[in-house]
Parts: C-alpha cells; sequence; structure tokens
C-alpha cells in the first residue's frame, strides 16, 4: 500500500457550524469560519488539524498575529498552554498523530477597544505535514464587529 500524508483541517468560529472537513485546498475556500457578534469581549475559534492520511504523522500550524484592532492568542485545546509565537512563526508542531487523530487548537479573539463596528478580523492558517511538506491545508477563521 502506498503511504498517503495529509493534513485535514478544520474551523468553527462562534456558534457557526464546523467547516472543512474532507476539504483540502491551499485557499482557506470551502473552510472559513467568520463570526459576527456586536459584542466586545474575547470570542474563539476551534482549528483542528486532523491526519488524513493512513499513516502517523506530525504537522506544523501556522497563522498570522493580530492587527490593531484586534489581538489573537493561540493555545492547545480549551486549557493548554499558549503557543502564538510559535503558531505566528510557523514551528507549532502536533505531537505524533495517527490516521484519524486530531490536534485541536483555540484562538482568543479580542477586540482592542476603538474597534469601530465593521471592524474584521480574519486570517488564514496553514497545516503542513512535517514528513511531506508538500501536504498541507489551509482553512480560514475571523470575527466581525456588527
Amino acid at each position: 500500500d502506498r503511504w498517503v500524508r495529509r493534513p485535514d483541517g478544520r474551523v468553527l468560529a462562534g456558534f457557526n457550524a464546523m467547516v472543512g472537513d474532507n476539504v483540502y485546498n491551499t485557499t482557506g475556500a470551502g473552510q472559513t469560519s467568520i463570526e459576527r457578534t456586536s459584542y466586545r469581549a474575547t470570542s474563539f475559534a476551534t482549528i483542528n488539524v486532523q491526519n488524513g492520511g493512513n499513516v502517523a504523522d506530525r504537522f506544523t500550524i501556522k497563522a498570522a498575529a493580530g492587527t490593531s484592532q484586534f489581538t489573537v492568542r493561540y493555545r492547545i485545546g480549551t486549557g493548554g498552554p499558549y503557543i502564538t509565537p510559535q503558531v505566528v512563526a510557523g514551528t507549532y508542531t502536533t505531537p505524533v498523530l495517527l490516521p484519524g487523530e486530531f490536534q485541536a487548537v483555540t484562538v482568543e479573539i479580542t477586540p482592542a477597544a476603538p474597534a469601530p463596528r465593521g471592524a474584521t478580523f480574519t486570517r488564514l492558517a496553514t497545516a503542513r505535514s512535517v514528513a511531506d511538506p508538500s501536504k498541507r491545508d489551509v482553512v480560514g477563521f475571523g470575527r466581525t464587529l456588527i
């Protein structure tokens, strides 16, 4: 049998539905979730990086930092350590994931005090196979203040 290495990114922002399962691309098309809220508190998105291949692998995760209108922090799961510098640098690496297993990364998105209605924060996150870096998947997440 042929060894297949493939990250499969999925994303959920706020109360939207999880999107991106079994969708593979490098643009985030069909696997982007934007939460639209009027409240100014921190909101959350969840990125799941699943091993969609048939052999154990590790995956790097890369996503951009916040902006002047929104701060963003990344952490492992819902209560794990913060990994923001590693995610921004593209150096965060999941533990070894068996086929079908996933690593959840929580994204905390907080608007800055002067962020006006209509302010939008969108980012793409890339998951890349460590064993075969040409294998990657991209999901998008974000928040719009209404």
